[in-house]
């Protein structure tokens, strides 16, 4: 395996107790190689890029991140932060998986590959997250006390949604609508051949 093989291109500004960070990492041709980006606590990420063509991403922010770019066409992607905004993750044949502090602004899309989301907090926001897949399982978990407005939907699959008080339902085997708490942030997942699973 080989790491940030490529072309690699980083500046960072220092700002009070954050670092801004610009960087773009570019991969082509290589098999197995992966990108990684992990942040201390306290330092914030913006305007990061990374592509890759055959190989996995990691991402680990503890503290804020925004305008991040991450895609790669055979592989995983894992993105680790407290909160974002602005994030992009593509993979054209691989999985993602997220797991966030609270909902975020973060458009997850996988052509052949599963999307997992574990918002593992209760905070309040306006964000709207996006996650789709072609060929491939949604599952996303939610803290009880997220605030949200759930829009999920299947073409040849079923919508299961377990454990959670959404209120103002709609919903048949396929789709599924709903508010969670006061219905602050949005959610929306959408895939065409594979189940959606909401708890």
């Amino acid at each position: 395996m080989s790491t940030l093989r490529g072309t690699v291109n980083i500046s960072s500004q220092l700002s009070q107790n954050s670092v801004v960070l610009d960087a773009v990492i570019l991969h082509s041709g290589f098999s197995q190689s992966t990108a990684t980006l992990y942040l201390p606590t306290g330092l914030t990420a913006h305007r990061a890029e990374s592509t890759v063509s055959n190989g996995n991403i990691e991402i680990s922010a503890p503290a804020s991140s925004d305008r991040l770019y991450f895609e790669t066409s055979n592989g995983n992607i894992g993105f680790t932060v407290s909160t974002g905004n602005g994030v992009h993750l593509i993979t054209d044949n691989g999985n993602i998986n997220i797991e966030t502090a609270g909902l975020l602004n973060v458009t997850a899309s996988a052509q052949n590959g599963n999307i997992n989301l574990q918002a593992v907090g209760s905070a309040v926001t306006s964000a709207a997250t996006y996650l789709s897949t072609n060929n491939g399982n949604i599952a996303i978990s939610l803290n009880t006390l997220t605030s949200v407005k759930l829009t999920a939907s299947t073409t040849i699959g079923v919508v299961r949604v377990s454990g959670l008080p959404f209120t103002s339902v709609v919903s048949t085997s396929t789709t599924y609508f709903g508010v969670l708490g006061a219905g602050d942030a949005t959610l929306h997942a959408a895939t065409q051949n594979g189940n959606i699973d909401i708890s």
